[in-house]
């Protein structure tokens, strides 16, 4: 990220969406909607709230593309909310496995949605291809 916003010709709009981004970033948006809580009905009630947020954050600000790091379902929601204004996803971290965890299923819709794949290993790039 340090390397996106020292480039001339990059605009940098950081979105803190599970508060896992450094605060020393001049221009960054963070999200206080996300619950921690594990609970099916918070996690939807998250997710919509994610959603409606960043459609109002892409219908201000011209996004050329999302760069998404991880797999939990608030990234998910971004991913969901980019759709109808046709944003371009890059994914960090996708083809990974967690065994046991609703995790599985969001990095495989990330992984679906997404245009450009940045994963960590060779094994999780092998996996992304299988996935189409």
């Amino acid at each position: 990220m340090r390397e996106i916003e020292n480039h001339p010709d990059i605009e940098l709009i950081p979105i803190d969406i599970s508060n896992n981004i450094d605060n020393h970033f001049d221009n960054i948006i963070k999200l206080d909607i996300v619950s921690t809580n594990t609970d099916p009905r918070d996690i939807s009630q998250s997710m919509s709230e994610v959603i409606s947020y960043m459609g109002f954050i892409f219908e201000k600000n011209k996004i050329d593309l999302l760069l998404l790091l991880g797999d939990r379902h608030e990234v998910l929601a971004a991913a969901i909310a980019s759709i109808p204004f046709c944003i371009p996803i890059a994914h960090l971290g996708g083809g990974e496995i967690t065994e046991g965890a609703i995790d599985n299923v969001i990095r495989h819709c990330l992984t679906k949605l997404s245009h450009l794949h940045y994963p960590i290993t060779s094994e999780c790039a092998e996996r992304i291809k299988n996935l189409g």
